[in-house]
């Protein structure tokens, strides 16, 4: 199980990201945006899914 502590720094850092992917997407379209929010989507999505994968949150636990 995570610790309380260790699941706060998770959320902080996915807030810092999701933030992040959020002003990504708010900026007039072009090819480098694109590719900047989909790597946003990626590293945001990477935050959440190994954590919930590694204490059993993620469906997938035996």
């Amino acid at each position: 199980m995570v610790s309380e502590e260790a699941m706060q720094n998770i959320v902080v850092k996915f807030e810092k990201a999701y933030n992040k992917l959020q002003g990504a997407l708010s900026r007039e379209y072009d090819k480098y945006i694109r590719d900047s929010a989909i790597r946003r989507f990626e590293f945001t999505f990477e935050l959440l899914s190994v954590p919930a994968f590694r204490t059993g949150l993620g469906g997938h636990s035996k």
